[in-house]
């Protein structure tokens, strides 16, 4: 079985999907081992970040590119997401027993997003694209990226118009079915 690494935010990871309708669930059943490190909320930084730390663990890498907008931290192996609407982050609450982990990340968010220059967050994620591109590229890994909003890089991005979508504007099963079928197309067989 091939292993297919995935990667993403929560358009690819399939927010408001059954998970039999997810990206990672169409691959595993075209015969795909999925390693699905896609979430909620996920940045640019986090997808390049574990694609990097994943390079050895997969052949193939599919790999869907956000919003510039999103930052991403990590405290005690915590995951934290900062969004312009929002900060998530995945714990376990004995990690943090007797912190104020929550405080201290609403008042991070707000200031953060006080000082946020979207020129420069848009070139650092271009950035990210194009190295993450051109490390899998030297590392003869077979890769298929996306990207949901506009980047300006040197390696060639597809970029979805996909009208299939939730009213929360993620991807439905029918949007969703469509992406998997562009992507398996350009990948061909597993």
């Amino acid at each position: 079985m091939v292993n297919l690494y995935l990667d993403g935010c929560s358009l690819t990871y399939g927010v408001g999907l059954d998970p039999v309708d997810t990206l990672a669930s169409n691959f595993e059943q075209a015969g795909y081992n999925v390693l699905n490190f896609s979430r909620p909320g996920k940045s640019n930084m986090a997808i390049a970040q574990d694609t990097f730390n994943n390079i050895n663990n997969a052949n193939i890498f599919v790999l869907g590119f956000t919003f510039s907008a999103r930052y991403h931290l990590r405290f005690n192996n915590i995951d934290i997401d900062l969004l312009p609407s929002n900060y998530t982050w995945q714990y376990d609450r004995d990690l943090i027993q007797g912190s104020n982990i929550s405080d201290i990340a609403k008042n991070l968010h707000k200031n953060f997003y006080l000082l946020f220059d979207h020129d420069h967050w848009n070139n650092f994620s271009d950035m990210l694209v194009d190295n993450t591109i051109n490390s899998l590229n030297f590392e003869n890994k077979k890769i298929f990226v996306f990207s949901w909003e506009k980047r300006n890089t040197k390696n060639k991005i597809f970029y979805p118009i996909i009208p299939d979508r939730f009213t929360d504007g993620h991807l439905n099963n029918v949007g969703t079915k469509k992406l998997f079928n562009i992507i398996q197309n350009q990948l061909g067989n597993p």
